[in-house]
């Protein structure tokens, strides 16, 4: 199952005027139109992180859900940045439904000015989480890249740090570490989507499960062709991440 992170996010939102459009980042794969999510095919959300400070509300509107009652997610993070476990709203058994032709948005409440961020993950498939791989490791990588404050990174060279027998690999999870960093996500040579997640600061931080082995299959890539990786950061600057993958032989 292929899936996709997509971001939205902005330093020093003044939300206080209660549910407040969320700026939309830049994502590659999914337009936006003055932060409104148009989306020409079916999709789904099967986890969310929100966080901010001082952010009391974060809800997803579309017309499809305007007489029901439009979705809260929850639970909230009072820090843009994740740190260790983090709350996650975990969709897996019950996603998200978004419409083709359907107008999106995220929006969000808080006190005063302060940084939000809302990552969700997406797949246009029919959700399979199982794994059912013997040999599942993980590996330990490292990357540099030139941050951008709020918005998705140039993509970077994934430098594997572990010695992996030849071969085609598939990856099922991440853990992302760096002191500013907001989320991180793959870049597959041979697929449009782009898994990622929420990153921690300190190595001592524990992620959510939802990220190790919970999503299914994130992509393959060859032994001597890693994945590139994309990152979000508050601010701007050269940057050193590192983090795990973890992987099964295909």
């Amino acid at each position: 199952m292929n899936h996709h992170l997509l971001a939205m996010g902005a330093s020093a939102l003044d939300a206080s005027a209660g549910l407040v459009t969320l700026t939309a980042i830049a994502d590659g794969l999914l337009r936006f139109n003055s932060n409104v999510l148009q989306l020409t095919e079916d999709w789904k959300i099967l986890s969310t992180y929100a966080g901010g400070v001082g952010l009391t509300r974060a809800r997803l509107n579309t017309a499809g859900n305007r007489l029901r009652g439009f979705p809260n997610l929850t639970p909230l993070n009072g820090s843009v940045l994740a740190g260790s476990r983090p709350g996650i709203s975990d969709l897996r058994d019950f996603p998200l439904e978004l419409r083709a032709m359907e107008n999106a948005s995220f929006q969000v409440t808080n006190g005063a000015a302060n940084d939000i961020i809302i990552l969700a993950n997406m797949t246009r498939e029919s959700p399979n989480l199982n794994i059912n791989r013997s040999g599942l490791r993980k590996v330990r990588f490292s990357a540099s890249l030139t941050s951008i404050a709020f918005g998705w990174s140039p993509e970077a060279n994934v430098t594997l740090e572990d010695d992996i027998e030849a071969g085609r690999y598939n990856v099922y999870g991440m853990e992302v570490y760096e002191a500013d960093c907001v989320a991180a996500r793959l870049v597959f040579k041979d697929q449009v989507e782009r898994p990622g997640c929420p990153a921690q600061q300190l190595v001592s931080d524990i992620s959510s499960p939802v990220y190790m082995g919970g999503l299914g299959l994130w992509g393959s890539f060859d032994s001597i062709t890693p994945p590139f990786i994309q990152a979000i950061h508050v601010a701007a600057a050269a940057q050193t991440l590192a983090g795990y993958l973890l992987i099964a032989k295909a």
